[in-house]
């Protein structure tokens, strides 16, 4: 899944769009001897999402299929109140919400 991802994600032209939808089958079992190609095929290239369609190809027999949506990043509208006082009331031991990584940092080492 995540090779089909990474060569989907490679066909989308756009600056720091990321996933946000995936779906796969795994249609027949693969062999770890022989090479696996994938074939991209742009569905749909929208104002707000683009759609691919993947392919797993190994000895010319689809062995698994994989549709994607990529989007552009949207700022959070999960907003936390805190206090008068700063405090946001976490448990003690749990990070602060606006302390935590962010969809970017956490895909971002897998998406590069």
């Amino acid at each position: 899944m995540g090779q089909a991802l990474h060569a989907a994600q490679l066909t989308v032209h756009r600056d720091s769009w990321l996933p946000i939808s995936l779906h796969s089958y795994f249609l027949k079992r693969g062999s770890p001897n022989s090479d696996i190609i994938y074939q991209c095929r742009e569905t749909s290239n929208l104002r707000s999402f683009d759609s691919r369609s993947v392919d797993a190809i190994q000895n010319g027999q689809i062995i698994f299929k994989m549709q994607a949506q990529f989007a552009r990043p949207e700022e959070s509208q999960l907003r936390h109140v805190e206090r008068a006082d700063g405090v946001t009331g976490m448990p003690r031991g749990v990070v602060a919400p606006d302390e935590c990584l962010g969809m970017d940092d956490l895909l971002g080492d897998l998406m590069a």
